[in-house]
């Protein structure tokens, strides 16, 4: 399977983030539409044979040098209490000016904190990750000094001081910004909006032309022409909610070839997408070792109009979520599964669970 990095320019805002479900339905829906091939037969393949499979799309920041991609932070676990107390030693051992109990402190309420609520890394600084080179208590130790953050909507954005050079004069914090925008429904009887029929809608905004979002596909070589071509699509019909009244509507840039970082002795993997795994019996097809967990309620699209109709939510799925990271039971180019939700028009209903890993040497005690 060949991998490409796609950007996208954001024309407006969009509706909740864009997740690789979001990705894959609205390429589906492309692909059927342009008539490109049986959709319907080409996802129950799937569960023998993945063609594609999506990242979900995560930030970028075009400074006045060069481009930064972001991905998610890896879920590494906390640096133990015995690391943090050799560290405030060294700390108030060479000229801080601070006591033990109070070196202590600081590291727990600023800087494990500062880990821990990443948004997201820098490119070089994941692949550093995944090659086993930082732990959180070495990104703690070079924070401010090799690491520096950034302040951004949905936690802060970590990145070696290299990468920050790039961005010139642009200010990155001032980049997007994520908010709830009030709505509201109207009675069609009484003509207005009636007790109870207000509510919000997040929305995210970007500065034009310094922002955007970046997703990776992992594509067999014969789909590819199909994907551009949804691609192309896309790029006029949109992605997300309320694509019809301007939301969700980006220029898509050609895709390029893409190289995920693939530690040769790998002992993991870090998902790049919310990942539903496969199940042989009782044994779940990776050892989940430090993970979020992501709860769905996921809407069915009605598309077309027909003679059935799926009801409007189709129950709950848990997923882990992006930067979740399992124990490499062997190495693959896609891991998860499509779920099946049920059928609109006698045509089958899915569920994308598949994730796009990252292959990295993190040792086997996380």
């Amino acid at each position: 399977m060949d991998t490409y990095a796609v950007t996208l320019r954001p024309k407006g805002s969009h509706l909740g983030p864009i997740t690789a479900q979001t990705l894959f339905g609205a390429t589906c829906w492309a692909i059927d539409t342009l008539r490109l091939t049986d959709v319907a037969e080409l996802l129950a393949g799937f569960s023998d044979r993945p063609r594609f499979v999506f990242s979900s799309a995560f930030p970028f920041i075009q400074g006045s040098k060069g481009l930064v991609r972001f991905l998610p932070q890896p879920a590494l676990p906390p640096a133990s209490m015995e690391h943090v107390q050799k560290l405030a030693e060294k700390r108030a051992g060479r000229g801080h000016g601070v006591q033990f109990k109070g070196a202590v402190k600081n590291i727990l309420d600023s800087d494990v904190k500062s880990v821990k609520k990443a948004g997201y890394v820098s490119e070089g600084l994941f692949a550093q990750i995944c090659a086993g080179e930082w732990s959180s208590l070495v990104l703690i130790e070079i924070l401010g000094d090799k690491v520096d953050t950034v302040g951004a909507t949905g936690g802060p954005l970590w990145l070696t001081d290299e990468r920050k050079q790039s961005w010139g004069t642009i200010r990155p914090e001032n980049s997007w910004t994520v908010v709830d925008v009030q709505r509201n429904a109207v009675d069609r009887v009484a003509g207005a909006t009636a007790e109870g029929l207000l509510f919000h809608e997040t929305q995210t905004f970007y500065r034009r032309g310094q922002a955007g979002l970046w997703f990776i596909v992992r594509a067999e070589a014969e789909v590819w022409p199909w994907l551009e071509a949804a691609f192309r699509y896309l790029a006029d019909t949109g992605l997300g909610g309320k694509r019809t009244i301007g939301k969700g509507h980006f220029d898509f840039e050609p895709p390029v070839p893409y190289t995920l970082p693939d530690a040769p002795d790998a002992d993991s993997f870090i998902t790049l997408s919310p990942y539903l795994p496969r199940f042989t019996g009782d044994q779940i097809e990776a050892e989940p070792r430090r993970y979020t967990l992501q709860t769905i309620r996921q809407k069915a699209e009605n598309k077309f109009p027909g003679p059935e109709r799926m009801q409007v939510y189709s129950g709950g799925l848990r997923l882990f979520g992006e930067g979740s990271i399992f124990a490499l039971p062997e190495k693959r180019e896609v891991f998860g599964r499509l779920a099946s939700l049920g059928t609109v028009n006698s045509h089958p209903v899915y569920y994308n669970g598949l994730a796009l890993p990252v292959l990295a040497k993190l040792g086997g005690g996380i």
